[in-house]
């Protein structure tokens, strides 16, 4: 599908775009029509209007729209699972409460999304750049975030549950009550991230770097894996997180020496 068609068709009403095929690095925030649209969707999708018309929310299931240029584009609730969006620039979108599960964002730029408490379970995000996004109270479960920017990003409470940040960089960002169990961040560079109060369990922290990192009230650290191998360094602790890093790193050494 053309984008001009594209832009027609969603200022026509109609709502069910799947498994279309978009035209490659179409450059939608660059049409001249974009003014329009997105004066469109704010008013047709305002939280007003959402609740008084019980509007039913664009359907971008299984489509291709890899590489789409759509920076500060307004698409709240949007449904897109599995839909391709690799390479896609999104920067400032507005996608708060999307479902986009199993989506591939494969190295998407979202620096400053918003994506609060959407859905994006299973999606892969692997080298994408999350850049100060808001992704609070997100689902993640599961996704693949490998060697992305999440920088500054805030996921507070967000539920990552077995997702892998491997050689993912974590710096400054929020993860306040974040729910990391069974999450992957071998490597990740968690510098100055608040990790208060976040769920630890089984998180694997094989090589993680959390220099500076407040680590302060931290559930289940006791059972994190491969804890006595992560990079403290002035990591802001109480003394019971202190109590619990000093003996697995005495463990290691025991190891060691027999």
């Amino acid at each position: 599908m053309k984008g001009e068609e594209f832009i027609k068709k969603v200022l026509a009403g109609e709502r069910d775009f799947s498994r279309i095929k978009l035209e490659e690095d179409f450059d939608l925030s660059g049409h001249e029509g974009f003014a329009e649209l997105l004066e469109y969707l704010h008013l047709k999708y305002s939280p007003t209007m959402i609740i008084l018309c019980g509007l039913s929310p664009i359907i971008l299931n299984d489509s291709e729209l890899k590489g789409i240029k759509a920076e500060r584009l307004y698409l709240p609730y949007v449904c897109g699972k599995r839909v391709n969006l690799q390479g896609a620039d999104l920067e400032g979108a507005y996608l708060g409460e999307a479902n986009l599960v199993g989506a591939n964002l494969r190295e998407a730029y979202l620096q400053g999304a918003t994506l609060v408490e959407a859905n994006l379970e299973g999606a892969t995000l692997e080298g994408a750049s999350l850049k100060e996004a808001h992704l609070d109270g997100a689902s993640l479960k599961e996704a693949d975030l490998n060697g992305a920017n999440l920088e500054k990003a805030d996921l507070e409470k967000a539920d990552l549950k077995r997702a892998s940040f491997k050689e993912a960089s974590l710096e400054k960002a929020d993860l306040k009550r974040a729910n990391l169990q069974g999450a992957n961040l071998k490597r990740a560079y968690l510098g100055e991230a608040n990790l208060v109060g976040a769920n630890l369990k089984k998180a694997y922290l094989k090589r993680a770097n959390l220099m500076a990192a407040n680590l302060k009230e931290a559930k289940n650290l006791e059972v994190t894996l491969h804890i006595e191998d992560a990079i403290f360094n002035k990591t802001r602790v109480t003394e019971r997180e202190k109590a619990i890093i000093e003996e697995a790193l005495k463990r290691k050494q025991l190891f060691i020496v027999e």
